[in-house]
């Protein structure tokens, strides 16, 4: 029988996983990734998008060292560090995009170790750089099995609001998706021949996950 495990466990949340952990914690505090970005560059299959209502949700991509993203910072007991591995695992690895990463994470000024789940920029389902017509275009009409894609940016733009740390420019892209029709024709005209089979793929691939 091997020894049972003494250390607690960091989980670093940056996107649903602020509002929705779905784990037991014994602790969870604002905090800051360090060297990471954040960005909606994820396309979304089935959660918050469908073939016919592709979606966007957060991925946490690579920055620079000065670069810093503010999410939610989760202390698990040792006793439960197995469980939630194995839960997280599940929830995020059946989307080949989402790979667990261990990451510096910075909270009252000490610098932890935490799990978190970091994109893979070669991944069809990766979408920066997308121009802001298209992204505000998804975010309108974006829709799956969990919901709309712009509840899930309200939602994590009320939780960041919450922690004191506001994104003006995700809002301003949100109220922009909100004064467009919740009409997916007007993402799909947006949309060069390139653009419409790389999507094809994401969803032939049956890539989706909720970014954590």
């Amino acid at each position: 029988m091997g020894r049972p495990e003494r250390r607690p466990l960091y989980v670093f949340g940056y996107g649903s996983l602020m509002w929705r952990p779905d784990f037991a914690y014994g602790g969870s505090w604002p905090a800051e990734a360090i060297g990471m970005r954040r960005a909606l560059c994820v396309w979304s299959s089935a959660h918050r998008g469908s073939p016919k209502r592709p979606g966007l949700v957060f991925g946490l991509d690579q920055g620079a060292l000065d670069d810093r993203v503010r999410g939610v910072l989760f202390q698990v007991a040792p006793k439960h560090r197995r469980a939630t591995i194995a839960y997280l695992f599940q929830r995020e690895l059946i989307y080949p995009i989402y790979q667990p990463a261990l990451i510096a994470v910075e909270r009252d000024g000490e610098t932890v170790q935490a799990l978190s789940f970091t994109v893979d920029r070669a991944d069809p389902a990766y979408a920066a750089g997308l121009a802001p017509e298209i992204r505000i275009a998804a975010i309108a009409s974006g829709a799956g099995r969990a919901g709309r894609a712009r509840d899930y940016l309200a939602n994590a733009l009320t939780r960041l609001a919450d922690m004191g740390a506001p994104e003006p420019t995700l809002m301003a892209e949100l109220a922009a998706a909100d004064r467009l029709p919740d009409d997916p024709a007007h993402l799909f005209a947006l949309f060069d021949e390139a653009a419409r089979r790389r999507l094809d793929t994401v969803f032939e691939q049956s890539h989706e996950s909720l970014a954590i």
